[in-house]
């Protein structure tokens, strides 16, 4: 994810061995549900986009499943 911290707008780039589907969710500290897409990923290399701008300011979980992958990740907003 970059840039970490982000204010406006911040990238999310993973490698997927196969084209699957994939679920992206985005929680508070407090176990929320802020942010949340689908999408199909390609085979290599695949870049989501998210937009940050109705989030406040402060430390959220990033998840991201796809097929039998589960990363999670600390994102910063400021």
């Amino acid at each position: 994810v970059y840039p970490n911290p982000a204010t406006e707008k911040a990238t999310v780039k993973f490698t997927t061995t196969t084209a699957a589907q994939y679920h992206l969710s985005m929680t508070d500290v407090i176990g929320r549900n802020v942010l949340s897409t689908d999408g199909t990923a390609t085979e290599g290399i695949n870049m989501v986009d998210l937009d940050l701008n109705n989030l406040a300011k402060g430390v959220y979980m990033l998840n991201i499943m796809s097929g039998d992958n589960n990363e999670q990740i600390r994102l910063i907003v400021e």
